[in-house]
C-alpha cells in the first residue's frame, strides 16, 4: 500500500527529495494538493447534476484539467523554487 502511495505521488508530483527538510514539505505540500484530486469525482457529478449535460462537459472538464493538470505542474514549480532556495549549509549540525 505505502508503496502505491508512493508511486501515485511521484507520478502525479515528481522524485521525492532525498532531504528529510525538503522531504517533509514535499509530502505536507502533496496532500493538501492530493485533496482536490480526491474531491473532483464529487464535484464532476454535482456539475452534470445542477447545470445539466452541457454545463458539466465545459466546466467539469476545465475543473478536471486545472485539478490534474495545473496544479501537479505548479507543485512542481513550488518543489523546483524549494530546491533552488534551499541551501546545505542551512541544515542543523547533526
Amino acid at each position: 500500500m505505502k508503496a502505491m502511495i508512493k508511486r501515485v505521488f511521484t507520478v502525479l508530483y515528481g522524485e521525492i527529495p532525498e532531504n528529510s527538510q525538503l522531504r517533509l514539505y514535499y509530502w505536507v505540500t502533496a496532500v493538501v494538493f492530493f485533496i482536490p484530486i480526491l474531491l473532483s469525482p464529487l464535484f464532476l457529478i454535482s456539475y452534470f447534476v445542477q447545470g445539466g449535460m452541457l454545463y458539466g462537459l465545459v466546466y467539469g472538464s476545465l475543473m478536471l484539467l486545472v485539478v490534474w493538470v495545473g496544479m501537479p505542474l505548479f507543485f512542481r514549480l513550488i518543489m523546483k523554487m524549494n530546491h533552488f532556495l534551499f541551501n546545505e549549509k542551512d541544515e542543523p549540525k547533526k
